[in-house]
């Protein structure tokens, strides 16, 4: 009966060490949680949408494993960049940090910056392009000294960068750098479409107009006068 007890006294005591260590090697095991955003980018173009493709690892002693988390997302200046439904979307220019989570677990974190930039018109000789009449447009041409010439300044003019449309109809924009011909513009320019309002509104314009003073209706008036807007009857 002793000699049964010692035995099993023995083998608790090897399960009980082994155990010990077991547990010890798994306090000293190194862990790393790491995030990777497979295609992040550094800048992004306003107007563009970026589906973003995150991966969740853990590595456990320089094994790395894959985990099936769900990413969550955030933005330093949301009036810049967001997040929307997994996808990053450009609104302004500047810069702003995106921020990637997991849901599952705190302990994963991640960040990089984007810079939102404007649109840059495409690098070919012959550009086509449709603005709506009281539109503005950065091209951003690069060159040394830039400057515009239009087959019709009264459809639109330009600084050697923007393009002010100003009423309906075509134009021919040729654009020099110093006396280089670069590039021509085919510019279509549409009908200004007023949005529709109902009477309420119109009341509260009214009210807001009757406001205005002489150099404010005069503005109004050049407005009027290249889009096809025009003040009310009541605010004239």
């Amino acid at each position: 009966m002793k000699k049964i007890c010692l035995i099993m006294i023995l083998i608790l005591s090897v399960l009980f060490m082994f155990g010990c260590n077991k547990n010890d090697n798994k306090g000293n095991d190194k862990i790393e949680k790491k995030i990777e955003v497979v295609n992040k980018v550094s800048e992004i173009e306003i107007g563009e949408t970026l589906a973003l493709h995150v991966k969740f690892y853990v590595i456990t002693n320089g094994k790395k494993e894959e985990v099936n988390y769900t990413a969550i997302y955030g933005t330093s200046n949301a009036l810049v960049l967001r997040v929307e439904k997994g996808a990053l979307k450009a609104y302004l220019e500047g810069v702003a940090i995106v921020y990637v989570y997991a849901e599952e677990d705190a302990d994963y974190e991640y960040t990089f910056t984007v810079e939102v930039k404007k649109e840059i018109i495409d690098e070919d000789p012959v550009i086509n392009l449709e603005l709506t009449a009281g539109e503005i447009k950065d091209i951003r041409i690069k060159g040394d000294n830039i400057r515009y010439v239009f087959s019709n300044d009264k459809l639109a003019i330009g600084d050697g960068r923007y393009i002010l449309a100003l009423r309906e109809g075509n134009s021919t924009v040729s654009v020099y750098d110093n006396n280089d011909l670069i590039k021509t513009i085919n510019l279509t320019v549409k009908k200004y479409q007023a949005p529709k309002v109902d009477d309420a509104d119109l009341k509260r314009a009214d009210d807001i107009l009757k406001t205005l003073t002489l150099e404010q209706k005069i503005g109004q008036m050049f407005i009027g006068s290249n889009t096809g807007t025009s003040l009310s009857k009541s605010a004239k």
